[in-house]
């Protein structure tokens, strides 16, 4: 689907035969698929792919939130957005949060979220309690997401003994991060001929990276 109308769509993809269905048939099929279709689909094709390995032993899992427009619908108060100088008549928007492979170059797992009820905490630690891909996670997300909350999720499901957390970038406008390179050097342990932590400048970040052992 692209961003004509449904009829338009369907048209095209049944090659403008006579035999094509209506809009109102297509929102009706729509209409009987469940949400947990779509994540019974997204979790079946991923296990057919095991996650890429690094280090030997972790796997590097982004996570983020982003937010898109839907049809404008006022009298959803869960998604509209009131007019603003910008938006004159308002907008519905949804807020997705995902957990996405870097390695593999795949998503994991999303959390749909109403916009004007967002929770980015909460859906960290929804996608933490039901991450059921094995391994020892690298979570890499931005200060957003940063709270006790979501370091006792992470810690209960990685059944931790010990969060590691280190600043990867100091500035929204750095420069792209050498995730690989950030992490061989702060974030693994520390030269057996060192009996001390690697000390930082205290700063506020813009990202960071849990480590889960």
């Amino acid at each position: 689907m692209e961003s004509n109308t449904i009829n338009q769509e369907l048209l095209k993809e049944f090659d403008f035969s006579c035999n094509t269905p209506s809009a109102s048939a297509f929102c009706q099929q729509r209409g009987k698929l469940k949400m947990d279709a779509f994540t019974h689909l997204l979790r079946t094709f991923n296990s057919h792919f095991p996650l890429k390995i690094y280090k030997e032993k972790y796997t590097l899992i982004a996570c983020d939130g982003s937010e898109f427009n839907i049809p404008r619908n006022p009298a959803d108060t869960s998604t509209f957005n009131p007019p603003n100088k910008t938006a004159l008549q308002g907008f519905n928007m949804m807020h997705t949060v995902s957990f996405y492979d870097v390695l593999g170059k795949r998503y994991l797992d999303v959390v749909v979220q109403p916009g004007r009820e967002k929770d980015e905490f909460r859906a960290l630690c929804e996608l933490t309690d039901r991450y059921s891909y094995g391994g020892s996670p690298i979570i890499l997300a931005d200060r957003g997401f940063a709270s006790y909350n979501v370091f006792a999720h992470a810690s209960n499901f990685a059944q931790a003994m010990k969060i590691c957390i280190t600043f990867l970038r100091w500035s929204a406008n750095a420069s792209p991060l050498n995730i690989e390179g950030l992490i061989g050097k702060y974030i693994l342990p520390v030269r057996p001929d060192r009996n001390y932590a690697r000390q930082h400048r205290i700063q506020h970040p813009a990202s960071f990276a849990y480590r889960f052992q």
